[in-house]
C-alpha cells in the first residue's frame, strides 16, 4: 500500500508558507525535510507525519507541548500545520554538528563538563514547565564553535517512537540519558545500556570512564560511577546531577586558571632570562643606555599602569604575568557562552575564534580582523562578551592579549547578546600590552561582560597581513564567593 506522504516532494509549500527542499530522511509514515519559511526567508526543519498513522496524533500533542517553552539552548517548535494527509511539525533549522560526531574522540574534561551541564540547564528549564525530552541522545545535541549547546527533538523524538506520554519516566530518562552524555564526551564512547529498554543489570555492567580512558578526573569519574549506580537503581536525579557539575565546572575552571597562570610566570621568567643574556653581550655603554631608557618608560612602582575608570584614574592594571595576588574569597567565574560585538561593521567579528580563548592553549587566540589604522579602521571598537549564566559580583579580569599596546573597555551588563548601549563601562585601560590584571573599582553584580577594544596593536604577521590588529589569547574572570545572583 502507497504511503499517504509519497505524494510530498522538493517544492511542495505546506500551509501557503514552507516550503519543502532537501529530504533528510524519507519513510513511509514518517519524513524529515529540511525547508525554507517563504514569509520570514529562514531554513526551517519540517517533520512530515502521516494522519493516518497511530503516532500522528501523539507527535501533534508532543508538539504543541513543546511550542509552550523557550530557552536558549532549546532548539524551539515554531508550527504545527495540519496539512491533508500530513501534520508537519516546524522547527528551528541548525545545521550545527551533533554531539555524536563531535565525541567521536575523549574529549577534554573542561568541556565535556561544560557541555553537559549545558544540557543539564535546558532539562531542568523544561522539567520546570512540567515537561522532559523523552529520548536524550547525541545526535540530539548540537554545538556550535564556542560550544553553545542546541538541544533538538524535546516531546516529539519521544513521541516518534511511540513512548507513552508519561513525564516522570521520561525525566527518569533524561536523567540517566544526562550521565551517559557526560561518560560519552568523556571518553569518546556512548554506553548503549542507558538508552532505549535500559535494564538496572545493563547498566551495572557499565565499565567506568577510567576504565576505558586513562588520565580522567577523580572527581569526574567517581561522579559517573555514582550516576550510573543511581540510574541503575531507577533514582538518578538531573537536578542533582547539575549541581554536581556546577561543582566540577568551578574546580577545573580554578584549576585551568591557577595553571596558566604558572605557565605565564614561567614564560615571562625565560623572556627575562634570555633578555638579560642578550644585554649582558652588548658592549656597556650600550647597556647603560638600555637601562636609562627602561627607567624613564617604566611607571613609578614598577608594576601598575594607567586605568581610568568611572571613579576616576587609578593605578589598578598590572602588567605583571599574572603575578596580582587574588583577594579573599575570590575565585575564578565559569564562563558559559561567548559572543563578539561589532556594531560599525557586519555584526561578527571572527566568532570561529572564540574557542581559542577557553582552550587553555596561549598560542591560539582570538583575534580581530586586520585593520588600516590603530583606532578599529575609525569604528568605535569591537569587542567579546563573556556570558556568566547568572549574576555575579565581578571584581576582577586577568586578561593574556596579543600586541604590545591595547586600548579597551571593560563593560558590563545584563543581557549577553545585548547592543552595545546595554553595557555600562566600569574601567578604560590604555597601553596594555600582552598581560594585564584589571581590578574593578567597585564590584559590578552582572551577568555578562563586554572587553570592547578601540585601540591596536600594529602587526606583520605575514607579507600579505600588514595593519593592526588585536586578541584575546584567554581571559579569567574573577568574583567573590558571597555573590548570589538574582
Amino acid at each position: 500500500m502507497q504511503s499517504s506522504l509519497s505524494q510530498f516532494g522538493a517544492g511542495d509549500v505546506l500551509g501557503g508558507r514552507y516550503r519543502l527542499a532537501d529530504d533528510i530522511r524519507v519513510r513511509p509514515t514518517a519524513q524529515i525535510w529540511r525547508g525554507y519559511d517563504e514569509r520570514l526567508c529562514r531554513p526551517v526543519s519540517i517533520r512530515l507525519v502521516a494522519t493516518d498513522t497511530p503516532r500522528a496524533q501523539g507527535v501533534r500533542q508532543a508538539a504543541i507541548r513543546a511550542a509552550g517553552v523557550e530557552h536558549r539552548s532549546l532548539l524551539p517548535v515554531l508550527d504545527i500545520v495540519a496539512d491533508g494527509p500530513a501534520v508537519a511539525i516546524v522547527s528551528e533549522w541548525t545545521d550545527l554538528p551533533t554531539l555524536s560526531y563531535l565525541a567521536r574522540d575523549p574529549l577534554d574534561p573542561r568541556r565535556s563538563v561544560d557541555i553537559v551541564w549545558q544540557v543539564g540547564q535546558a532539562l531542568i528549564a523544561l522539567a520546570d514547565a512540567g515537561l522532559s525530552h523523552g529520548r536524550l541522545h547525541p545526535n540530539v545535541v548540537h554545538l556550535d564553535g564556542i560550544g553553545q549547546v542546541k538541544l533538538r527533538g524535546f516531546q516529539v523524538d519521544a513521541a516518534m517512537h511511540l513512548r507513552e506520554p508519561d513525564q516522570a519516566a521520561w525525566q527518569a530518562a533524561d536523567a540517566a540519558e544526562l550521565v551517559g552524555l557526560l561518560y560519552l564526551c568523556l571518553t569518546g564512547t556512548w554506553p548503549e545500556d542507558l538508552g532505549d529498554g535500559a535494564t538496572s543489570t545493563a547498566i551495572a555492567r557499565i565499565p567506568p570512564p577510567s576504565r576505558l580512558v586513562a588520565d580522567i578526573p577523580t572527581n569526574l569519574d567517581e561522579l559517573v560511577t555514582r550516576g550510573l549506580r543511581d540510574a541503575a537503581a531507577g533514582t538518578a536525579d538531573t537536578r542533582t546531577l547539575v549541581a554536581a557539575l556546577a561543582v566540577a565546572r568551578e574546580e577545573l575552571a580554578t584549576r585551568t586558571a591557577a595553571r596558566q597562570r604558572r605557565e605565564r610566570t614561567i614564560t615571562r621568567g625565560m623572556r627575562i632570562a634570555t633578555a638579560a643574556v642578550v644585554v649582558t653581550a652588548v658592549a656597556g655603554v650600550t647597556m647603560v643606555g638600555i637601562t636609562q631608557a627602561s627607567q624613564d618608560r617604566a611607571p613609578s612602582d614598577g608594576t601598575a599602569i594607567a586605568l581610568d575608570t568611572d571613579d576616576g584614574r587609578l593605578s589598578s592594571a598590572t602588567d605583571a604575568g599574572g603575578t596580582e595576588p587574588l583577594g579573599h574569597g575570590e575565585k575564578a567565574l565559569p564562563v558559559v557562552g561567548m559572543f563578539t560585538l561589532d556594531p560599525d561593521g557586519d555584526g561578527t567579528e571572527y566568532p570561529h575564534l572564540l574557542s581559542n580563548v577557553i582552550d587553555g592553549d596561549p598560542g591560539t587566540a582570538w583575534t580581530t580582523k586586520s585593520y588600516f589604522t590603530a583606532d578599529v579602521g575609525g569604528k568605535r571598537g569591537v569587542g567579546v562578551v563573556f556570558d556568566l549564566g547568572r549574576p555575579h559580583a565581578i571584581s576582577a579580569i586577568d586578561l593574556e592579549l596579543t600586541g604590545t599596546s591595547t586600548d579597551f573597555t571593560v563593560a558590563v551588563g545584563d543581557y549577553p547578546q545585548g547592543q552595545l548601549e546595554d553595557f555600562f563601562p566600569v574601567a578604560d585601560v590604555h597601553g596594555a600590552g600582552d598581560s594585564v590584571f584589571v581590578r574593578i573599582p567597585r564590584a559590578a553584580e552582572s551577568r555578562a561582560v563586554l572587553i570592547w577594544i578601540t585601540k591596536m596593536s600594529e602587526t606583520s604577521d605575514s607579507s600579505w597581513d600588514t595593519g593592526y590588529r588585536a586578541g584575546i589569547r584567554s581571559a579569567t574572570l574573577y568574583g567573590g564567593a558571597e555573590d548570589g545572583g538574582r
